[in-house]
């Protein structure tokens, strides 16, 4: 299942089953055709998902590299076991690594079973009759109700994938201005060493403090950008 946002560039799917190198193509072929619909963030949910392998995992690598170059980026949430493969894949912070989180399990609740109909002693024809009709009536359906739930299910994972982007942005303009803050103290290190030759009358350093600067003006765009993209 699919719900998307055109008007917040997020989407949301829902995969359950089995995701291996037979069907993961399939959910490939979606996740592309949200990207061609100018569809930047999307949260996977495979808390259904009872199965995962290094192929279906790849595939969602792929996809988030791609979406990463256009300025967006995959969040999964899935069982303790995807999670743990997520890890053994890729144990290190990595720019391919798509965020996985932890699904909690969420029981849906049952409908009640119907009981079946009191038999009737009646002639033969009227019972088939009766029967066919039974057959007809006990068909099951997506009731409302089911469809109410599956709504506020894909508005609280947009929810969820709005709050991870959040932290995730949070994170990268803190990371930037501590490298900022870095280069800055790189720069003034390398200007009051640049001034003292060495016993051989050479300078310290072979490079001066410009190169620090630039890169710390370029740490502090950064957050301009990663605060723009803040809904």
């Amino acid at each position: 299942m699919v719900h998307r946002d055109i008007a917040t560039s997020t989407a949301v799917v829902i995969v359950a089953g089995e995701m291996d190198a037979l069907n993961c193509g399939h959910v490939e072929s979606i996740l592309r055709s949200l990207l061609a619909e100018d569809i930047l963030h999307i949260l996977v949910d495979a808390g259904g998902v009872r199965f995962c392998d290094i192929n279906a995992m790849r595939m969602l690598s792929r996809v988030h590299r791609d979406l990463r170059n256009l300025g967006g980026e995959i969040v999964i949430t899935a069982p303790e076991a995807v999670h743990k493969l997520a890890e053994l894949m890729w144990p290190g912070s990595s720019p391919d690594r798509p965020a996985v989180f932890r699904s909690q399990d969420r029981c849906e609740p049952e409908a009640a079973p119907v009981p079946p109909p009191p038999r009737r002693h009646v002639p033969s024809m009227r019972n088939l009759r009766q029967s066919s009709r039974a057959r007809r009536e006990y068909i099951p359906v997506t009731s409302p109700r089911d469809n109410r739930q599956i709504l506020e299910r894909a508005a609280r994972l947009k929810f969820e994938l709005e709050a991870a982007r959040e932290r995730m942005l949070a994170q990268a303009r803190t990371t930037c201005a501590s490298l900022a803050e870095v280069h800055e103290r790189l720069a003034a290190l390398h200007a009051t060493l640049g001034e003292r030759p060495d016993r051989t009358g050479a300078f310290a350093l072979l490079c001066d403090d410009h190169s620090h600067h630039e890169t710390a003006d370029r740490m502090r765009d950064r957050i301009t950008a990663f605060g723009g993209r803040t809904r």
